[in-house]
């Protein structure tokens, strides 16, 4: 029997970003000050680490290397804190928008993969990317909503691509259809004879 070969953008790596964007999901409609708090603890790290590479010029003073990069990760540390104290809502929407920036990349990408995959996977790359793209609209319309709405967008994003994978995976198997690293494995074994 002859194998169908598939362009799979549902791969193995596919799975843990899912994974990673629902765990961020919940901790943003659990808890929306975590952004605020992690953004300071960022801020206080970058100066901490800066601090510490100032200090370093003391007990070599030939290599200026250090004061410069300390110099500058204090200066960041510094700029992060007070745009987090007294801008959080741009930083809100930068953090909104390139969310929905990587969603509409996802869909797109995923839009044009459709075309290249047999008929009844195409419906499942389609309507996911539609899904997908509908996630991004949100975000970017929206401008005034709370950040456990994000996270909520966030999390039906990752439902939406975990079950892609599922349903992907299941396909793949079901219809003797090999997958892309399968291929590419093949080639190489071919290569090296």
């Amino acid at each position: 029997m002859k194998k169908k070969f598939s362009i799979n953008t549902y791969n193995y790596n596919s799975l843990i970003v899912p994974i990673v964007f629902l765990i961020l999901g919940i901790v943003l409609l659990t808890n929306s000050k975590v952004v605020t708090w992690s953004l300071y603890l960022i801020s206080l790290l970058l100066f901490v680490f800066g601090l510490f590479k100032n200090l370093l010029f003391y007990k070599k003073p030939e290599d200026k290397k250090d004061v410069i990069t300390g110099t500058v990760f204090m200066t960041v540390g510094l700029i992060l804190a007070i745009l987090t104290f007294f801008a959080l809502s741009w930083i809100e929407l930068i953090f909104r928008i390139s969310l929905a920036i990587l969603f509409v990349y996802t869909g797109i990408i995923r839009i044009i993969k459709a075309f290249k995959q047999p008929k009844n996977i195409k419906r499942l790359y389609i309507v996911s990317s539609i899904l997908i793209i509908l996630c991004a609209l949100l975000l970017a319309v929206f401008t005034q909503i709370e950040m456990w709405s994000i996270g909520l967008i966030v999390i039906v994003y990752s439902i939406i691509e975990i079950a892609g994978y599922i349903i992907n995976t299941k396909y793949v198997d079901d219809n003797n259809t090999i997958k892309e690293a399968e291929v590419v494995k093949e080639i190489e074994h071919k290569d090296e004879e």
